[in-house]
């Protein structure tokens, strides 16, 4: 696991349910597409973190900040490294 904690720009779709859906998103001037979505979690006092799959297998924790709606993005996973 790589700790990030650096703010980014993120296109996603949110539905009426209240899902949020990133699709895509830029970081350090280069953009991840992402491939699929897993699961997501509220923590009180800091929004949404949703984890993402994207290029090479490698997993992103982005997090919403609710509210203020902007993102920043955690961790990344590598595709031979683990979640915990």
């Amino acid at each position: 696991m790589l700790l990030l904690n650096m703010p980014i720009v993120v296109e996603a779709r949110f539905e009426e349910d209240g899902e949020v859906i990133p699709l895509r998103f830029t970081m350090l001037a280069q953009r991840h597409e992402v491939t699929s979505v897993g699961r997501s979690w509220d923590v009180e006092g800091e929004g949404r973190h949703i984890l993402v799959m994207a290029e090479r297998d490698r997993v992103y924790e982005l997090l919403l900040h609710i509210p203020a709606g902007d993102w920043r993005v955690i961790a990344r996973y590598g595709a031979d490294e683990g979640i915990a």
